[in-house]
């Protein structure tokens, strides 16, 4: 093989992998052709050739109604394959559960990979539904949301200018109202230890949000813990944020574990990109 096929080829795998990526943030809505081709900065007929040659695969699905893209079963199984636990620690889960029933809201657990976030977890309150909006393997790019803001503003401002540029192009950075929004609350989130957000993708939802590396892999992982809740104001927004500190604070001192991984190579399984003060805000 010559070394021009080659790099085609690596080419056709990267574009691939991006519209795989693309699709996952996109979560249960699905996600279109045009928008596919926008985001990856691809023409429409290489887009298409591209999803078909995906969907044969199994590795993404096409609605019949709406010739929408799902994430398909073979990524799904392919997953299965690679963890055969949980992710994240029992005890880790429980505590989320807790602090869902005591903000009444749904709780996400967020990891940074590459220039995504990844939701690992979910805990919804006893006394209401899970809301729809983010689910486990949902992906956001950093900034959509409580948890991915808060992960941003983490980053050093170099590393934030690069990861914005890169994804000014996408469906949700394009207008410029976003990227000043974005920098206002990476400011915000700063000034105040923590994030608020509207929710991505159902802006009834109001997010808040706080980073923080695991207490067993200190500098090595980045993660955001948030709250999702359809009535807010400042008072709550506060109540909210502390509660969140103080389970953090509580979790890292009583040295449990927050992610199933006794090899503590999380970092090198999830590709996750990390920038300093990985710290948790006071």
């Amino acid at each position: 093989m010559n070394n021009k096929n080659t790099v085609e080829g690596a080419q056709v795998v990267a574009r691939a992998g991006q519209l795989l990526k693309l699709v996952a943030r996109d979560g249960g809505r699905g996600a279109r052709l045009l928008d596919l081709a926008r985001a990856a900065e691809l023409p429409q007929s290489t887009t298409r050739r591209l999803l078909k040659a995906l969907v044969e695969e199994r590795l993404l699905e096409q609605s019949l109604p709406g010739r929408r893209y799902f994430i398909g079963p073979l990524a799904f199984e392919l997953g299965l394959a690679r963890h055969s636990r949980p992710i994240v620690t029992e005890e880790f889960r429980i505590m989320m559960a807790g602090i869902a029933n005591q903000a009444d809201g749904a709780v996400c657990l967020q990891a940074l990979v590459g220039d995504d976030v990844l939701c690992l977890h979910r805990a919804d309150p006893d006394t209401k539904p899970g809301c729809n909006s983010i689910r486990p393997g949902d992906r956001r790019p950093l900034g959509g949301g409580a948890g991915p803001l808060a992960i941003l503003a983490k980053l050093s401002n170099l590393e934030i200018d690069q990861t914005l540029e890169k994804t000014s192009s996408e469906l949700y950075f394009t207008l410029e109202s976003d990227l000043r929004d974005t920098y206002s609350g990476i400011t915000n989130t700063r000034n105040q230890g923590f994030a608020v957000c509207r929710e991505m993708f159902d802006r009834s939802l109001t997010g808040v949000g706080i980073a923080f590396s695991p207490q067993q892999h200190p500098g090595a992982t980045l993660l955001s813990i948030s709250i999702l809740v359809d009535e807010i104001n400042e008072a709550r927004i506060e109540t909210l944020a502390n509660l969140l500190k103080r389970k953090i604070k509580t979790t890292n001192a009583s040295g449990f574990q927050c992610l199933a991984n006794s090899d503590n190579n999380f970092h090198h399984n999830f590709e996750l990109h990390t920038g300093p003060n990985t710290g948790l805000s006071n």
